[in-house]
């Protein structure tokens, strides 16, 4: 009872009441000492019971839109406090939205649209590095004899073991059914080649076992292209794509890297 809002506005009410009163009552007595006069009863009781009855109301109503002033307030900042959480959880749903259409649902990687839009990026930025596009050897053969299911594994897999031989910084993205294409900085064909081998090497590692008992070796091809300044992606991932039919063609499992450096785009 004794912390109801409305029991402390009426307890400092009250205080404010017989303080006023008591207050009027002084200066009524202050001033009848110096004019030499007296206070009768009538004039006692009104020096008293007015400061009571209008001060005290009065200071109630003052509590009172104090009291209701401070929740409104207090309500007003809750309020504030739940929005900026749900802006702060809005915002970071979008994020995860956002990252989420950037990425092939399937290995998690990127998707097409992302990874040009970032070699797009890289290319304005004039970023010299060697871009390459990768296809698993005999998919349709793997899909046609083992099933989708067993398909899906494969990339999955060979996904797996691409991304631990590429360095910090290179973009890696799936263009394709069973088609990726990776971009690595590289200053010569020499070191691009060292990149793709690393690529090359460990998916040659990769072993799954169908739920037939199949085991299948899955291998990639790959075809590269030096690129400097800034580049037209289009042509560039053209001259990849052409490399990477070279390598297909000249018995796959293999890298081919162009040796062309491609001029700045106009």
């Amino acid at each position: 009872m004794f912390q109801s809002p409305f029991f402390k506005i009426f307890f400092k009410a009250s205080a404010a009441g017989i303080i006023s009163a008591g207050l009027s009552l002084l200066l009524c007595l202050a001033i009848n000492r110096v004019v030499g006069g007296t206070m009768g009863p009538v004039a006692l009781s009104l020096a008293i019971l007015c400061p009571l009855f209008i001060g005290g109301p009065m200071s109630a109503v003052q509590f009172l839109a104090l009291h209701r002033t401070k929740m409104a307030r207090m309500a007003a900042d809750e309020a504030n406090q739940k929005l900026e959480a749900m802006h702060a959880e809005l915002m970071s749903l979008h994020s995860e939205l956002v990252e989420t259409n950037r990425r092939d649902s399937l290995t998690g990687i990127l998707n097409r649209g992302a990874f040009m839009g970032e070699l797009a990026k890289l290319s304005a930025a004039e970023k010299a590095g060697a871009l390459f596009v990768l296809d698993a050897d005999h998919f349709k053969s793997i899909n046609d004899n083992h099933g989708h299911v067993e398909g899906d594994l494969v990339l999955k897999a060979l996904t797996a073991a691409i991304a631990a031989k590429l360095p910090q910084g290179a973009l890696f993205g799936r263009i394709g059914g069973e088609e990726f294409a990776v971009f690595v900085s590289a200053l010569s064909t020499h070191a691009a080649f060292h990149h793709a081998e690393n690529m090359r090497l460990n998916a040659e590692t990769v072993r799954l076992y169908t739920r037939a008992g199949d085991l299948i070796c899955p291998t990639i091809s790959l075809g590269g292209v030096l690129l400097t300044g800034r580049f037209d992606v289009s042509e560039a991932m053209r001259i990849a794509d052409t490399n990477l039919y070279r390598a297909k063609s000249e018995g796959r499992n293999k890298t081919v890297i162009g040796n062309l450096a491609l001029a700045k785009a106009s």
